[in-house]
Parts: structure tokens; sequence; C-alpha cells
């Protein structure tokens, strides 16, 4: 029999995590923990800084300090051998992705501050792809784009990678991506319907019956359980009982979606260091996975040897 393919771990530092939570994390020690990592790691992200506090919206200043102490960053890692990839944020000035083409650097994240309208976001990425891109339009680099995986934004930019935590928030709140049809087919670079089948709002039967009441009455409800049934292999009730089989709609959702973007576009679902989850995602083909070390951090570097290899999780401590 032959042996599962290994899965396919992008290391995130967990910066915009521990910001958020008013703490920092050593550059030293993150080094530390992926060099010993790194023989199972295929991208592992630079410590960025993010800019400014939680509690305030952020300067200029704030967005030039943080870009300078990303850099040193940067170089630190590089200094010890390691080949981080670099992010660049929006709200810094374009003199900082100069210098990481100048560098030589042929694969930078790119992350647009999720803070502003959609409009704004993608202007903004409108000017990073033509700044990365020849007068074809063609990129020049592989980019990844942090969260950047609606296909909107897939059918708009070249990206070689993207992430998103969507699949799992998604599904924990109730809600689930459903593809449109066309023909009786689902349409995987049609926008989707986000759909809620559960949840709080939906405790009693009243409400259920009153969500897809409205459901078919837009002839969505007929979309739903087809997709379910068809593509998920469950049922409407599976759906909202259980948060595993929301997550396992919503990552074939996105296994599915992205594919039909590109052949080669590479979707890593970020995820928790959590079994269940792991095998959701392996469930629905999804090899691409993607942790964060601020979480990680209180574990040995070995125990993604296991779940690499083999999708296992264990305490490692």
């Amino acid at each position: 029999m032959k042996p599962p393919e290994p899965i396919r771990l992008f290391l995130d530092s967990g910066a915009y995590t521990a910001w958020k939570q008013r703490q920092t994390i050593d550059v030293r020690a993150y080094v530390d923990f992926v060099r010993e990592a790194e023989p199972w790691l295929a991208v592992y992200a630079n410590l960025d800084v993010i800019p400014g506090r939680p509690d305030r919206v952020r300067t200029t200043a704030d967005a030039e300090a943080s870009a300078t102490q990303s850099y040193r960053n940067l170089q630190i890692m590089k200094d010890t051998g390691l080949k981080p990839l670099p992010v660049f944020h929006q709200g810094e000035r374009f003199h900082w992705l100069e210098k990481m083409l100048q560098e030589g650097e042929d694969y930078i994240g790119v992350s647009t501050a999720k803070n502003l309208p959609d409009d704004v976001q993608r202007r903004w990425l409108d000017d990073f792809f033509r700044e990365v891109s020849d007068k074809q339009g063609r990129p020049l680099i592989r980019v990844h784009g942090f969260g950047a995986a609606h296909v909107r934004l897939l059918r708009r930019y070249p990206f070689h990678s993207v992430d998103s935590a969507g699949w799992s928030i998604a599904g924990a709140y109730g809600k689930i991506y459903v593809p449109p049809y066309r023909d009786g087919k689902p349409d995987w670079l049609g926008d989707p319907e986000m759909t809620t089948v559960s949840g709080r709002a939906l405790q009693s039967r009243y409400a259920q019956a009153r969500a897809f009441e409205t459901l078919n009455a837009r002839g969505l409800g007929q979309v739903v359980r087809c997709f379910l049934e068809r593509e998920v292999g469950i049922n409407l009730d599976m759906a909202r009982c259980s948060a595993a089989e929301r997550h396992s709609a919503l990552a074939t959702y996105y296994v599915r979606m992205s594919a039909a973007v590109k052949d080669d576009l590479t979707f890593y679902f970020s995820s928790t260091y959590d079994a269940g989850a792991c095998q959701v995602l392996l469930a629905a083909g999804a090899r691409h996975h993607l942790l964060s070390y601020w979480r990680l951090r209180k574990r040995k570097p070995e125990v993604l040897m296991d779940y690499v290899m083999h999708g296992k999780v264990g305490d490692g401590r």
C-alpha cells in the first residue's frame, strides 16, 4: 500500500495573534524553533512586526517603525542561513518592497489591511502587482496572499499561493460556502453563497424552518442540498448538527475552487495543531496546512515531523 503524501506545512510566526494579545515574539526563539523544524517545513514566514497597538488607529510613523523592525528580523533570520518568506504590508512604503526585490527575493508575502474597505485593499493590490509584474501583467516573482482566499481576489490576481482560516471560523459559526450551480453543476469560479445552517440563531426548529424557507424562496435550498450530498458526501441534518461536517464542506469548497482558479495555485489551510482539524482537512484532500509558531511555541519542534509525515498530533511536551 502506497504511503500517503506528506503534508506541505507553512509556518507563520503568529505575530498578529501575539500583537492582539499585547505580547511580543522573541526573534531568537523563533529562529531556534524554525532551524530545528526546517526539515518539515515547506515555507516559513519572517517574523514581521505589526504596527501600532490594538487600541488605536495606526499612524504612518507606526508603519515605518514596524517595517524597519520587520526588515531587521528578516536580516537576522537570513544571517543564520534561513530563507524566510518576507512580508510586505499595506500601509508600508513601497521602498521596503523595492529593497526586497533588489536583494533578490523571489517569493514575497503580501498582507492587506483587513480593516479597510474592500475597494481600498484592491487598489493597493493593483499597485503591488504592477510593481512585481512585466508589461504583459505576468508576475516576475511568486506572491503569497495572506488571508486572500476569496474567489474574487483569486480571479483578479496571479497569486502563487494563498492561505485562509475562513474554513475553520465560518464552520464554527454555523456557516458554509456553497458555489453557484449552472446546468446542474457547481461553478467553482462563481461567487459563492455564504449560508447559515446552524448556530445560535438557528437553535430552534422554527428558526431553522424559517431560514430554509428563505433559501427555498431564493431558489437556493436545492443548491445547498446538492452541494452537501453530491460534493461533500453529507446531508443537511449532518451539517446542521456537526461543526466538523461544516468544516468538511468548507474545506471541500476551497479545495475545488482553488483548483479551478489555477492548476498550480497552492491553498494553505490555516489551522490549529489539532487532530480533528487535521483529519477533516486530509479527508477533504487538503494537504497544504498553515500552523502558527505563536501557538506552537511551547511545544518541541520535533512534533511537526509526525504531523507532516503521518497527520498525527501529540502533546510534544
